[in-house]
């Protein structure tokens, strides 16, 4: 039975922690190596780690320099070939490592394997269900506009975290989308298409901050305007472009997006995707800002179900 390490990173966890890791030790996969990296709590996280009296528990403490040195700080106290990402307000499924070894079993070339997942409120309860496109071909595509890959449900081959010489500390919140985008090239990905890991929300949730935000722009424009910059193919010049422009579409900057969306056009051609959302953001703006301010596009919700590589609606979260 292969090994599995689960990664968790924690800083003042006192309130999920018990239930995350109640979730993780509750595996129907129990050959678990469960390594806990503390980032200088101050208050009573590691006192509950503490008292679980299990075996595959291994904890570490470190002081406060965030979660991407806390992962590296972790590399080489792994002791399995399959890493399982999860933050420590996080929960998953009793099945997820049994289904995600299942695919990776069967699937030798893939090294990077998500889900579905669930988003609940600082009380556990269910806001929304949160589909991810299946496929590597349309994780592919749309990896470099959105991370459509959730690091809290990620099963991840040791070896391409080692080929990528870990995650980019200069990242503070965005080091998985950084992450994956590295890993293009290096392996294929995949999204199971059931809701394996729950992620929760919640005010002190840094993944909704100012910050956050500053930095997973950053990351898009970085790596697209690199696109931009380096390739000599005008139709992934057509596409770096694209997916900057839908960055700002999302944001109601439809000005900016409109200029970006003309040169996806100009250099990516005539395609449904390009034509669809230059048309919608140039001459359907006023509707575009009433439907969101009024939150209608709940009204298409069902629709989603047929979006099977989820290409044209896009996830709220």
């Amino acid at each position: 039975m292969d090994l599995v390490t689960f990664l968790i990173t924690t800083y003042n966890s006192e309130k999920w922690i018990a239930e995350c890791l109640n979730s993780v030790l509750n595996q129907t996969h129990q050959n678990l190596q469960v390594l806990i990296i503390d980032d200088g709590s101050e208050d009573s996280t590691v006192e509950i780690v503490l008292s679980f009296n299990d075996l595959r528990i291994e904890l570490y403490k470190k002081n406060h320099t965030g979660i991407s040195s806390s992962i590296n700080y972790a590399i080489n106290k792994i002791k399995s070939d399959f890493v399982a990402r999860l933050d420590s307000d996080d929960l998953c499924e009793t099945e997820r490592i049994s289904k995600q070894l299942k695919f990776f079993n069967e699937n030798k070339s893939y090294g990077i394997i998500g889900s579905n997942f669930i988003l609940v409120n600082e009380e556990g309860q269910q806001i929304d269900k949160i589909r991810n496109p299946e496929k590597h071909e349309d994780i592919l595509e749309q990896l470099p506009r959105r991370c459509c890959i959730w690091n809290g449900s990620v099963l991840i081959r040791k070896d391409i975290i080692n080929q990528l010489d870990g995650y980019n500390e200069k990242r503070v919140t965005g080091e998985d989308w950084d992450f994956y985008l590295r890993a293009m090239g290096l392996t294929k990905f995949y999204n199971i298409q059931e809701y394996l890991s729950t992620k929760r929300i919640h005010p002190s949730s840094i993944s909704f901050s100012d910050s956050a935000f500053k930095e997973t722009e950053d990351i898009l424009l970085s790596f697209n305007n690199f696109v931009i910059k380096k390739s000599e193919d005008k139709k992934s010049i057509g596409k770096a472009n694209f997916n900057i422009g839908y960055h700002y579409y999302y944001e109601n900057k439809f000005k900016t997006a409109n200029e970006y969306f003309e040169k996806a056009l100009h250099n990516g051609g005539f395609n449904f995707q390009n034509i669809r959302y230059y048309i919608f953001n140039k001459y359907l703006n006023s509707f575009i800002r009433f439907y969101r301010k009024h939150r209608l596009y709940k009204m298409l919700d069902w629709l989603r179900y047929f979006d099977n590589g989820n290409k044209y609606l896009r996830n709220k979260f």
